[in-house]
């Protein structure tokens, strides 16, 4: 059996380099995030952008939990959940206002929003746009109609992933991420051939 000293002095310098590349990419992602936020709350306040704030929430929601895998996922469910979302919410919120005592009903679909956000983000997304729709038809209405603020919405939400997308593509490490690739193929490669070298000596003690 090897001594525990030789797999570690083995295997050492690729975990090494895997964790500074790993921490690498944190701060290089970490950098882009809030470049991103930045800009797009930049775009908010200079355009003086009525719900303008939607832009920046939906990329922090899109991007939280820390998690670079699945970020396009998110990305698309959030859209793809906005726009189906808003269409059904707008046909409900039309039905709803013909409905006596219907706020009584809205508390169920909030319990329905927090089931659906622990069990598919696009469900969750679709319920949320839904209720949103129901809650500002709801609400007394001033200057600003239901469809303004649903058309806002959409417009917001589309800016915040097409800044996403633009960013993710043009600015992505992808030198970091081969050495990473690369390394980690290497990491089992050196395995791999442990692993027979082992076998093999099995074999000739037997």
């Amino acid at each position: 059996m090897y001594d525990k000293q030789i797999i570690n002095s083995k295997f050492s310098p690729y975990i090494d380099m895997n964790s500074s590349i790993i921490d690498n990419l944190v701060i290089y992602r970490s950098l882009r995030i809030c470049l991103l936020l930045t800009l797009s709350m930049f775009i908010w306040l200079y355009f003086d952008l009525n719900h303008g704030y939607w832009i920046p929430m939906t990329m922090m929601i899109i991007y939280m939990p820390f998690d670079p895998g699945v970020v396009s996922k998110r990305m698309l469910q959030r859209f793809a959940g906005t726009v189906l979302g808003l269409l059904l919410g707008f046909l409900i919120s039309q039905i709803w206002s013909f409905i006596p005592y219907s706020f009584v009903i809205f508390p169920f679909v909030l319990v329905l929003v927090l089931y659906t956000v622990t069990k598919n983000y696009f469900h969750y997304v679709l319920v949320l746009s839904i209720s949103v729709s129901i809650l500002l038809t709801m609400m007394p209405s001033g200057s600003v109609t239901t469809i303004q603020v649903l058309c806002e919405r959409f417009i917001y939400t589309f800016i915040a992933c097409l800044m996403i997308v633009i960013a993710e593509y043009l600015f992505k490490p992808r030198k970091m991420i081969f050495l990473k690739l690369q390394n980690t193929m290497l990491m089992m490669t050196k395995a791999y051939c442990l692993h027979m070298e082992l076998g093999h000596k099995t074999f000739e003690k037997d």
